[in-house]
């Protein structure tokens, strides 16, 4: 290992990715060690962070606001708040093959 004094003096995060499809949901960043002098990208981080409940509640409020305004857009008069929606999760993953029953050992794929 090398040792010494790093270059950057700042943290911007470049890209945000929200899965609510999981359970709870997972908040991922990538984030650029920079130096702000210079412009100077040091290095790239990803992951690695617990975030605070500040932060998962304003992004509730990020997700609330973008809802509206895709609301706004799509739906005759805005449309309503749905307050029993908790999880968009599908309660058992499954596909087409769950509806058509068991197949044959040997029978062909289309």
């Amino acid at each position: 290992m090398i040792r010494g004094t790093p270059k950057f003096n700042g943290i911007a995060i470049a890209q945000i990715e929200i899965n609510y499809l999981q359970t709870p949901m997972s908040i991922d960043v990538q984030a650029a060690f920079v130096n702000t002098t210079t412009g100077d990208t040091h290095a790239w981080a990803k992951g690695g962070v617990s975030w605070s409940d500040k932060t998962r509640g304003l992004i509730h409020d990020l997700r609330t606001s973008m809802e509206q305004d895709l609301a706004a857009r799509h739906f005759s008069g805005g449309g309503t708040e749905a307050s029993t929606v908790t999880s968009m999760a599908a309660e058992k993953p499954g596909g087409l093959g769950e509806h058509l029953g068991a197949v044959s050992v040997g029978a062909k794929s289309v």
